[in-house]
């Protein structure tokens, strides 16, 4: 097993029991492994986005803030929900975050298209 990278290294919390981490946040995590590993100055835009739609996600699912905003801590949870994913639902969970980025990029530019237009 390779050895962790030094910003997933660290006491890791656990996410509270229940119905606050759903099936479709588990495969989500798991196919934003990849992304967590890279190191956060690394990541692209929409890889920064996803994790952050995820972030979201959970917060309002009611996860505490101390487990989702804690990368070693989503990462350890992630490696662990991975042995239980199927490759099917962890493609069809990154290909839902993706649609999920495209939106919010696309809402993006129309509120500045719409602040540009009240400024004229």
């Amino acid at each position: 097993m390779k050895p962790l990278p030094r910003h997933l290294q660290g006491k890791a919390q656990l996410p509270l029991a229940g119905g606050c981490f759903s099936k479709g946040h588990r495969l989500a995590l798991v196919s934003l492994l990849p992304v967590l590993e890279a190191r956060p100055g690394d990541r692209d835009d929409g890889e920064r986005v996803k994790l952050s739609i995820l972030q979201n996600s959970l917060l309002q699912a009611g996860q505490l803030p101390r487990f989702v905003l804690h990368e070693p801590s989503l990462y350890s949870w992630g490696v662990f929900c991975r042995g239980r994913a199927s490759e099917a639902g962890v493609k069809a969970a990154g290909d839902l975050l993706d649609q999920h980025a495209f939106v919010s990029a696309l809402e993006a530019i129309v509120a500045d298209n719409k602040n540009k237009e009240v400024k004229k």
